[in-house]
C-alpha cells in the first residue's frame, strides 16, 4: 500500500492485487481521515506509466469532479501533481 498526501484535507492510499489474468490497481480516497469513494483500473498486459499508481490516481481525481468534491480547476492542480 501507497499513501500520497494531495493536501491537508485530501489523501489517497493505492494498493495492488494480482487476479487470475493480470492484476488491479485500487486508489481510495479518504476525507479528513474517513474512507469516502474508490477507482479501480484493471490490467491484463502492463501499460506504461510514468509511476505507478498514475492512471488509477487519474481516474480517481476525474471521478472527484464528477461528484462534486473538488472543482475542475482543483483537478487540473492535484493531477498536475501525479
Amino acid at each position: 500500500m501507497e499513501t500520497f498526501t494531495i493536501n491537508d484535507k485530501y489523501t489517497i492510499l493505492c494498493t495492488a492485487k494480482g487476479t487470475r489474468n493480470g492484476f488491479y490497481h485500487r486508489a481510495t480516497l479518504m476525507i479528513n481521515g474517513r474512507e469516502s469513494i474508490n477507482s479501480r483500473v484493471s490490467y491484463l498486459n502492463r501499460t506504461w506509466e510514468s509511476f505507478r499508481f498514475q492512471t488509477v490516481i487519474h481516474c480517481l481525481l476525474d471521478k472527484m469532479v464528477k461528484q462534486g468534491i473538488i472543482s475542475e480547476s482543483e483537478g487540473i492542480e492535484f493531477k498536475s501533481k501525479f
